[in-house]
């Protein structure tokens, strides 16, 4: 279920890519940046993707009194056809805060305008994203390289972006319109390379999960439509 909504994931993608573009010289210091997190007025509780789990019989080892920590194992697959509304969406992201100790965001909204944009805000911690990168594959070499200018970035660090996504037959395509790192908006110009950065993650997040095959997840004024497969279960190994 981690990548049924690989939109929801770029407010990860970010702050594992931001490492990469310092260490070309493209990101200043945040050091004296305002580090206010952007409301955006759509917080949620699980509740409702609790109840839809339920519903197509998705079964989640993480939910507990106390957050899960350790490695992701993904098992079996469901058929899925489903729109998910922004309340959905929102739900979804409050749920892995709550059950996996190891997500690297906190407090994050989503929210879908009628243009077809989307706004994603977080406040990541650095130290957990680094150990998410290491899920991802990257390299302990990748990690110092990027850590090196880590080091000069605030903790826990406010992230925004607006832009546009769209998955089709597996491939992701970022359009990045905006994105704020702390207090700073990153020039226009960076874009681009942010988006190559952003789609090379996602093929990598997508290796979590063998059970998972993103045939379309387009939004649309309703929410995120989404068809293909996700995992039946998650659980910690």
């Amino acid at each position: 279920m981690k990548k049924i909504l690989l939109f929801v994931l770029i407010i990860i993608l970010i702050v594992v890519g931001l490492g990469y573009l310092a260490l070309s010289g493209k990101v200043p210091s945040l050091t004296n940046a305002a580090l206010k997190q952007v409301e955006l007025g759509v917080r949620e509780t699980p509740d409702e993707i609790y109840s839809f789990y339920d519903d197509i019989g998705y079964v989640n080892n993480l939910k507990g009194e106390t957050p899960k920590s350790g490695e992701l194992v993904f098992e079996g697959g469901i058929e899925l056809d489903h729109t998910f509304t922004q309340s959905e969406i929102n739900s979804w992201i409050a749920g892995w805060e709550k059950d996996w100790s190891d997500l690297p965001f906190k407090n994050s909204q989503i929210r879908i305008n009628g243009d077809g944009t989307v706004e994603a805000s977080s406040s990541i911690s650095i130290p957990v994203a680094e150990s998410f990168a290491k899920m991802l594959g990257y390299t302990q070499e990748d990690i110092n390289k990027a850590k090196t200018y880590l080091k000069y970035i605030p903790d826990p660090l406010p992230l925004y972006a607006k832009g546009r996504a769209s998955i089709t037959e597996n491939n992701a395509i970022y359009d990045i319109e905006s994105l704020k790192i702390g207090g700073y908006t990153v020039p226009n110009s960076l874009n681009n390379s942010l988006a190559d950065l952003l789609e090379n993650i996602t093929a990598k997040t997508r290796e979590l999960s063998s059970y998972t095959n993103v045939k379309e997840a387009i939004v649309t004024s309703e929410g995120v439509k989404f068809v293909g497969t996700v995992p039946a279960s998650v659980d910690i190994k």
